[in-house]
């Protein structure tokens, strides 16, 4: 386990977390995933009650290479892979088809939910997948206005698995709030731009950019409106990390773990 500006990261692979899925949906008992970024990070490492609220998942897992480098610089727990909200929808998603149980994807832009079910379900003939567009809804991490009404549909699709994609701080705390909502529910797990990757709305980065962290370029080249989140993630996030680097006194020695991680995300 790795913390990180206060942040619980559970440094899992695929493979692990494609147990530990299959276990919780073998189980009668009520898990969520959070997947945080670098934005994520710094947001908690100023608003602590944030930071609680991340820290109230089951599980952690790392969504970005910087999180790995983080890790190494700071002298935490070595990040051997990264599991993005992508990554996790769809591994989920295949347990769902194995163990014959119903998925509910939940928010993003209007359609998106369908579409990426309908991809799903294109994939994997058995994956039991339904879709949700719950409206606008108002708050922010501490709370979500959700009406009774949108309880309802939810309660009606008796998910075992929900994915929600409502964006940062909403997505978790609608999450904490389901496994309270639903009885059916197994697993809530907060996805952030997953659907809109799925269903083909955004091209998914190409598989030798990710592996290699340079997925912030391409995010650049087809979603310019995200350059301010990017700056966070790819210069802020860095800079923020070498400044405590240099709190601790152990900037040389980040320095050295960092280059030898990056050289082992390049040879791979």
């Amino acid at each position: 386990m790795v913390t990180l500006f206060g942040v619980r990261i559970d440094a899992i692979g695929q493979e692990r977390l494609e147990q530990t899925l299959t276990h919780w949906l073998d189980q009668v008992s009520r898990h969520t995933i959070f997947t945080p970024n670098p934005e994520f990070l710094l947001t908690a490492r100023k608003d602590r009650a944030f930071a609680e609220l991340l820290n109230q998942s089951s599980l952690s897992l790392p969504d970005g290479i910087g999180l790995r480098f983080a890790a190494s610089a700071l002298g935490q727990e070595r990040i051997e892979e990264r599991v993005t909200g992508v990554d996790t929808l769809l591994l989920c998603a295949r347990v769902c088809a194995r163990k014959k149980k119903r998925l509910l994807l939940l928010g993003g832009a209007d359609l998106v939910a369908e579409r990426a079910a309908l991809a799903l379900k294109t994939q994997m003939a058995d994956l039991e997948v339904v879709a949700m567009n719950p409206g606008e809804l108002s708050g922010s991490f501490q709370t979500v206005a959700v009406s009774k009404t949108v309880w309802d549909n939810v309660r009606g699709h008796q998910p075992d698995v929900i994915a929600v994609a409502l964006g940062q701080g909403k997505q978790e705390r609608f999450c904490l709030d389901a496994l309270e909502q639903v009885p059916t529910l197994h697993i809530a797990m907060a996805i952030g731009g997953a659907l809109d990757m799925v269903s083909g709305r955004r091209a998914r980065c190409p598989h030798w950019m990710r592996r290699s962290g340079f997925e912030w370029v391409w995010r650049v080249l087809i979603e310019p409106s995200r350059i301010r989140r990017i700056w966070r993630a790819v210069i802020v996030f860095p800079l923020t990390v070498a400044w405590d680097t240099l709190r601790f006194r152990r900037f040389w020695k980040a320095v050295r773990s960092v280059f030898h991680e990056i050289i082992s995300v390049w040879t791979r």
